[in-house]
């Protein structure tokens, strides 16, 4: 329970930065609201020291000691080891270990990269001495005094029986109805204090031995009828029409994705900070969104939206999934129908994350990568992005026209160690990732002087758009509205010129782009039920997202955060009446019901 108490306050440490106005009363709550999980943490360590000393019944008492010795050393280690790992997951993902962040364990190369960006060597380091000092304390007063010396056997049996409905109700927290679950360590708006209540052993577990796949919605907020009635009300509307921006039928599209782009570095879009000028400039002459959101926070949930218009889940990865994303409506195979030539565009592997199995089955013909390319330098991701970009504005032209394609850079991949030019002095992360950002921004601006020269680029409309955020530069929380603010435009010769240095500034999402792109090419998206035409009038205007166990919205006029397991609102921005809020707070209940149920069912 010590060992607990140890790793709870270091998490609560680690993460200063993030509860800077929390006073002591939530420290105390949170060791509180903890107590019940760490007693059913120790109650499932006890069950083994249980069967050892029925053991010691039977067999000798050194033998027993030996196993205990072991199994408290075997604890101590993975405990430790899962408390650091966690301290460094929720530095970038904000939340403990879960199942999409096991996922990556197959990909332990990538796993390893994406996780420099965390200080490995202090967090090895506390792994080191905590694991030192908890078990040389153990040896010195606890191990010496293991076995006390019973004669008598009907007392063993007694004392052996009597344990056991302790240790039943240890583990399922108590003599309540339910056993306990995580929400019971919820209890404050900020995260990293419900974060620290929820035991990391406890969580381990329940990841590892829970179903990996979702068979039942876990949000169900509403009957499903009413549920489904307020998705389709917020959804629907009044006539289907669309303002034309293309000047061209059939032009060819491309979508750009920029690794890790914040809007919070693109000068255009937020004045304090100026990493990405080229960005900037070209947004001058296109079209800008100047609040667009991401769908979730890693490549694959964006690329999912997209391509599929299926918003990001909030503890599950679709495209990981055989048997699910299969049954995605697909935007290139629907553009391929109407003749449109498919390619796709990236300087590392794509089999990582199961992209290539899912870019194949959604009907991209020729998918590049890394192999592909004659590659100079290379970070741990794939190609420096200025030869990607070079690459690819070859390699564009060779598409059978109308195209469609899509692509990503990969240098402002996380940990930002490329040795790329320093704008922001420092060694802090925050300026490597701006600096990073720079580079990739340079090598964009090349990229569309160089676009221009070409006989393709007249007939071409390009999305400029970022894949997802990064915590920083501001080390934004996985739950904030600005940690999925992210830079998109419109550009390129097939862009009606009267929308040249327009800017839309009414909320749009990833999941818009399919029915967005299908209804300027005059065709049909009902498959395409979570995406909406930016572009019709009519259409609702919001952005939705996902993280860990929560949603946020936002409108026009409102914009809220909702935490699942702490049934409430965690953060609010509205001039409106609290009524309308509410309504707002039902209608995001609804669409996570029925974005889940949809999940669900998809391989039914």
């Amino acid at each position: 329970m010590i060992l607990f108490f140890i790793q709870r306050t270091l998490f609560i440490l680690w993460n200063s930065d993030k509860w800077m106005n929390a006073d002591i009363a939530t420290w105390f709550n949170a060791n509180y609201h903890a107590f019940a999980m760490d007693i059913s943490t120790f109650s499932y360590f006890f069950l083994i020291i249980w069967l050892i000393i029925i053991a010691n019944l039977f067999i000798s008492g050194k033998i027993t000691s030996g196993a205990l010795h072991s199994w408290m050393i075997l604890f101590v280690v993975v405990s430790g080891f899962v408390h650091i790992a966690d301290l460094g997951l929720y530095n970038e993902w904000g939340t403990k270990i879960n199942r999409k962040a096991l996922s990556y364990l197959a990909y332990p190369k990538e796993a390893f990269a994406s996780s420099k960006s965390s200080p490995i060597g202090w967090l090895i380091l506390t792994w080191i001495i905590e694991t030192s000092v908890f078990l040389w304390a153990y040896f010195k007063w606890i191990a010496p005094k293991t076995f006390p010396q019973i004669k008598k056997t009907w007392i063993k049996i007694a004392f052996t029986i009597i344990l056991l409905p302790f240790i039943y109700l240890g583990l399922r927290g108590g003599t309540q109805v339910f056993p306990i679950d995580r929400s019971w360590s919820y209890f404050n708006t900020i995260p990293v204090f419900n974060q620290a209540a929820v035991n990391s052993t406890w969580n381990a577990l329940a990841v590892v031995f829970e179903p990996e796949e979702v068979t039942i919605n876990p949000y169900k907020y509403f009957i499903e009828k009413d549920a489904q009635q307020k998705v389709n009300s917020f959804f629907e509307i009044s006539k289907d029409t669309t303002i034309s921006i293309f000047n061209t039928p059939k032009p060819n599209i491309v979508i750009l994705m920029l690794e890790s782009w914040s809007a919070e570095v693109v000068g255009i879009l937020n004045k304090q900070i100026e990493a990405a000028p080229e960005f900037s400039a070209l947004s001058k002459k296109s079209l800008l969104f100047s609040q667009f959101y991401a769908t979730g926070f890693r490549t694959e949930q964006g690329l999912a939206a997209m391509v599929s218009g299926f918003p990001s889940q909030p503890t599950t990865t679709i495209i990981r999934k055989f048997g699910k994303f299969e049954l995605l409506p697909a935007l290139a195979q629907r553009l391929k129908q109407t003749g449109y030539s498919t390619s796709y565009y990236y300087g590392g592997d794509n089999r990582f994350a199961n992209t290539q199995s899912y870019l194949q089955t959604m009907g991209f013909d020729n998918i590049y990568g890394d192999k592909d390319m004659q590659i100079r330098n290379r970070t741990f991701w794939g190609a420096y992005d200025e030869e990607y970009f070079d690459f690819l504005v070859k390699e564009l032209g060779k598409n059978k026209a109308p195209f469609f394609s899509m692509g990503i850079t990969s240098t402002s991949h996380e940990p930002f160690d490329a040795p790329v030019r320093k704008i922001f002095q420092g060694n802090e992360i925050a300026q490597l990732y701006k600096n990073t950002i720079h580079y990739t921004d340079s090598c964009l601006g090349d990229f569309f002087r160089k676009a221009e020269k070409q006989p393709w680029y007249k007939n071409t409309v390009f999305i400029v758009v970022s894949d997802h955020t990064h915590r920083y530069p501001h080390n934004r929380q996985v739950h904030e509205i600005e940690r999925h603010w992210i830079p998109c435009l419109m550009t390129g010769g097939a862009l009606r010129q009267e929308f040249a240095g327009k800017t839309i500034s009414e909320p749009v999402c990833h999941t818009d782009l399919p029915a967005t792109i299908l209804s300027q090419l005059g065709l049909k998206h009902d498959e395409f039920i979570w995406s909406k035409n930016i572009f019709n009038p009519y259409a609702s205007k919001f952005a939705y997202y996902t993280f860990d166990e929560g949603f946020g919205i936002v409108t026009s006029k409102s914009a809220l955060v909702y935490d699942h397991k702490l049934n409430k609102i965690i953060d609010k921005r509205s001039k409106e009446k609290q009524q309308r809020i509410d309504s707002l707070t039902q209608t995001g209940k609804a669409i996570l019901q029925q974005l889940m149920e949809a999940y669900v069912r998809l391989s039914n």
